[in-house]
């Protein structure tokens, strides 16, 4: 049975770009976890020495003229990963990764689509230390929070969506999957689910009202204390979701009535994607939620396998500066 894809790819590359893309980005011999700009200059030499496929590179530019309010989806296929993937220790993936990677062509691949796409790549002191690869790859003792360690689902949120950095874009690449297993990454268009209510609910979407509690991972797994979130509207500036399934709540009874109608409306109107080996989807953030739901696994075990590498990027890091590390032009202090 064919896995289940209900977006339509952008562009898939041909066998031969395929071959020309790996070879390209086998060639980069820097660490992205320990040179990382170096790792990003190499990158662009590659673009400089026409090492890319030209055809991607025309598509790309393309996508990133879409309007992201319409269509905030980017999905590319048959892109090349690490060949050889290991399998990472489910007690401290990050570190087994560290370990047991010695190429990076998915890394590769994220920092050159999300170029091509005019973006800039950060981090976050307080997941996975500042890295901007971070890994959807559950661990042991974050298995059942609402993080990128999850095993189970992980229900429809934007990323970071009451950081005080929000992410404009968030990049994902598919590096192993098995579709046996039902495991979605499942999409919205915010200008759907808004145009779907009556403004009287918008009305009420709109009055900070609600509560959303800061992610798991910048809670449980960092060192810097973000303090608490406040209190916020769902609906903003028009098309602006800030919703986190299961843990936005609303400040009374109708705003609660209200947070349990987008939570269903997101249900009827989501789009699934069974990623496969090789698959890039990027969102914009502000314009989509999206979420990880999981159904019949055939074969469980290899659930704690499945490992989907991602980058958060933005617009511009100028009017996030002054949130950045001391001595770092990528890293928020948060």
């Amino acid at each position: 049975m064919s896995p289940i894809c209900e977006l339509t790819p952008d562009y898939i590359l041909s066998k031969e770009e395929h071959l020309q893309l790996r070879e390209a980005l086998s060639t980069v011999l820097a660490n992205p976890y320990r040179q990382y700009e170096s790792f990003c200059y190499q990158i662009i030499e590659l673009l400089r020495n026409d090492k890319i496929p030209q055809n991607l590179i025309k598509s790309l530019t393309e996508c990133s003229l879409k309007n992201k309010k319409e269509d905030p989806f980017i999905f590319v296929r048959n892109l090349p990963i690490d060949e050889n993937v290991p399998v990472f220790d489910n007690e401290n993936p990050v570190i087994s990764k560290y370990e047991l990677k010695k190429t990076f062509v998915g890394e590769g691949c994220l920092y050159l689509i999300g170029h091509l796409l005019n973006q800039v790549p950060i981090g976050y002191i307080n997941v996975n230390g500042g890295d901007v690869f971070q890994d959807i790859y559950p661990q042991q003792k974050l298995k059942d929070t609402q993080s990128q360690k999850a095993l189970g689902p992980i229900y429809f949120h934007k990323d970071l969506a009451n950081h005080f950095v929000r992410p404009d874009y968030v990049n994902m690449i598919s590096m192993r999957s098995n579709n046996e297993n039902e495991i979605f990454t499942t999409f919205v268009k915010n200008i759907d689910v808004l145009s779907s209510f009556s403004e009287e609910e918008i009305e009420g979407f709109e009055k900070p009202n609600f509560y959303t509690p800061f992610d798991d991972l910048t809670t449980k797994a960092g060192s810097y204390n973000v303090g608490e979130a406040d209190h916020h509207p769902i609906i903003s500036d028009g098309y602006d979701i800030r919703y986190f399934e299961n843990r936005t709540v609303g400040l009374d009874d109708k705003s609660n009535q209200l947070v349990e109608k987008m939570k269903s409306r997101l249900h009827e109107m989501k789009k699934r994607v069974q990623m496969i080996d090789g698959d890039f989807i990027g969102v914009a953030n502000n314009f989509s939620v999206h979420g990880k739901e999981v159904g019949n696994l055939t074969q469980p075990d290899l659930a704690w396998n499945r490992w989907t590498m991602k980058t958060v990027n933005v617009t511009s890091i100028e009017p996030h500066r002054k949130n950045m590390l001391s001595g770092s032009n990528y890293v928020v202090q948060g």
